[in-house]
């Protein structure tokens, strides 16, 4: 946000850079020596305070991305921290949901995941599908034959584009709807069933003490033969 004209500030692009900058070697060295001891600082914190951390390179091929990780790595502590490459999915990770090459990579209680690629790569691949006719703008991205992210009309404001959307929630497709629904109310969690019959789902929203959202959509017909 622009403080000087309320307006949301337009985010960086590409052609915004100014590609005449450079840096001297020595400069550049001691940079690095002082960007890396802090690095360090910050591994050995989260060792100490049991927390993980997810550092995710996305980027065109022959970007530097490589290059970066090398160097980032160069200061933290080999045990504590895992590279994870990211390539073309394999056979037996097309048979499980496209997120789960990324989530088993996810960092224990004070390690790294670094990811070399990432999730987000497969998100710009994704093309937009059939949705409900709801009273709202809006689009579904699909993935896999799923609709993984929900995209809602921004509301009309100073500096919005006509016809811009914005992430309302994601949704992930699942099975055992009845499992589901006991754990969530023994917890007392917030949650809406949504049942869209034109697309045969029975959805589950649920919200996070946030506000955070997100929905699990499973077959309706499973919904009915166990009366839910």
């Amino acid at each position: 946000m622009n403080k000087a004209t309320g307006r949301k500030a337009k985010a960086p692009r590409l052609d915004m850079l100014d590609m005449s900058l450079s840096l001297d070697t020595a400069s550049y060295d001691r940079k690095l020596h002082k960007l890396q001891n802090r690095l360090m600082k910050i591994q050995q914190a989260y060792l100490l305070s049991g927390r993980s951390a997810v550092i995710v390179f996305e980027g065109w091929d022959a970007a530097g991305k490589g290059g970066i990780i090398r160097r980032l790595t160069h200061a933290m502590d080999a045990a504590l921290y895992r590279v994870v490459p990211i390539a073309a999915p394999t056979d037996d990770e097309r048979a499980h949901h496209y997120l789960w090459r990324f989530w088993r990579h996810l960092p224990r209680q004070g390690d790294i995941a670094i990811f070399d690629r990432s999730w987000y790569g497969r998100v710009l691949g994704m093309h937009p599908g059939p949705r409900p006719g709801f009273s709202f703008p809006g689009a579904w991205l699909y993935a896999g034959g799923h609709p993984i992210i929900h995209l809602v009309g921004v509301e009309a404001a100073p500096g919005a584009d006509a016809g811009d959307l914005r992430l309302e929630h994601f949704a992930i497709s699942a099975s055992g709807i009845k499992g589901l629904i006991t754990r969530i109310e023994a917890d007392g969690l917030r949650h809406r069933l949504n049942h869209i019959k034109d697309f045969g789902i029975l959805q589950v929203n649920l919200w996070d003490p946030d506000g955070n959202h997100i929905h699990i959509d499973f077959d309706a017909t499973e919904a009915e033969r166990l009366q839910i």
